[in-house]
């Protein structure tokens, strides 16, 4: 894996097609399934790559603002973590998972341990995260469950820190916070 991600980046940093070069790479290192959606979500330019870090910033930056969470992303990580999938750092420094499993129906059990998970990391950092917004896309077609699980653990856990927001177009919402 290591000479494939070394060969595609270079070949990304010189410009060439990511389609053509991603399934010539994979192919050339007979890369697994998970290997191959590794190098597709977490392998980029080293310039797209700076692009995206300079995105991230630390909790301390923005004490006085809420922290909004695109809650289906995030439980879908964690989800596919509670499955033993791969879920590492891409090389633009964010947090990715292997597991293609966006837009699939979890078992209730594992969305419902993804957002115990969730809840409580947020639970226990409330000096930090004083205030954390979750957005739930409510076109999704797990919006409703997942709402009524988010709903029980941030009425049990959250003193007030927490809350439940469900949006059309989180993406654009996230954007213009």
């Amino acid at each position: 894996m290591q000479y494939a991600v070394r060969d595609y980046t270079m070949l990304l940093d010189r410009g060439y097609p990511e389609r053509s070069i991603r399934e010539a790479v994979a192919d050339r290192y007979r890369l697994t399934r998970d290997e191959r959606a590794m190098l597709y979500r977490g392998v980029h330019s080293r310039a797209a790559s700076a692009v995206r870090d300079l995105k991230r910033c630390a909790p301390e930056a923005a004490e006085n603002d809420p922290l909004r969470v695109d809650a289906l992303n995030v439980i879908y990580t964690v989800a596919a973590y509670c499955l033993g999938k791969p879920v590492f750092l891409s090389t633009d420094g964010w947090l990715r998972d292997a597991a293609e499993i966006h837009g699939t129906v979890i078992s209730d059990s594992i969305t419902n341990r993804s957002v115990r998970l969730l809840s409580d990391f947020f639970a226990a950092r409330a000096s930090v995260f004083s205030h954390v917004i979750f957005l739930v896309d409510q076109s999704a077609d797990i919006a409703a469950s997942l709402s009524r699980s988010l709903d029980e653990l941030v009425a049990q856990k959250s003193n007030g820190c927490i809350q439940l927001t469900l949006a059309g177009g989180v993406d654009q919402n996230l954007v213009q916070a």
